[in-house]
């Protein structure tokens, strides 16, 4: 396959940008691992305007060169997803989300001096035992004794 000849490097454009060169040619992750080395080499560079690391295998090149084009195709990760990733990478507990979105049927787990307690979320509040309570806070009361924000005691907030 003559990637060369149907691919032009785009003057001026991001490199993030610049995996539509690999698009407009047509090409698609299947044509890509058809690709000899060579060739992907020379379709890296247009790509990513850099040359590959030096003892890249053909195989690494076809998975990152499809990565990049898969990429192009149907976006890259949320940027919301990537700071939980580096939350996690940096060893602390992300955030789990907000009591806001919480839906009927999720259920919420916390650990209280030595007694694990459920709750699961039902449409007129949080039911735990039988009983419903309107708020998280009310429910942290019941279990704690003391005033807490219902959704800090449960991790969601």
């Amino acid at each position: 396959m003559a990637v060369h000849g149907a691919l032009k490097r785009d003057a001026g454009r991001r490199p993030a940008v610049r995996s539509r060169v690999a698009a407009r040619a047509g090409l698609t992750v299947e044509d890509i691992l058809r690709i000899e080395r060579p060739e992907l080499l020379g379709l890296w560079r247009q790509m990513f305007d850099a040359d590959a690391p030096r003892n890249a295998s053909a195989r690494f090149l076809q998975r990152a060169l499809g990565h990049a084009l898969q990429v192009r195709q149907a976006g890259d990760v949320p940027a919301k997803t990537l700071r939980a990733l580096q939350t996690v990478a940096e060893g602390k507990v992300p955030v789990a989300g907000s009591a806001a979105a919480l839906r009927p049927g999720v259920c919420l787990m916390r650990e209280w001096n030595g007694r694990t307690y459920r709750v699961e979320v039902v449409a007129g509040g949080f039911q735990m035992g039988g009983r419903t309570w309107r708020s998280l806070s009310a429910l942290a009361r019941q279990i704690t004794g003391a005033r807490w924000s219902g959704p800090r005691f449960f991790g969601i907030g």
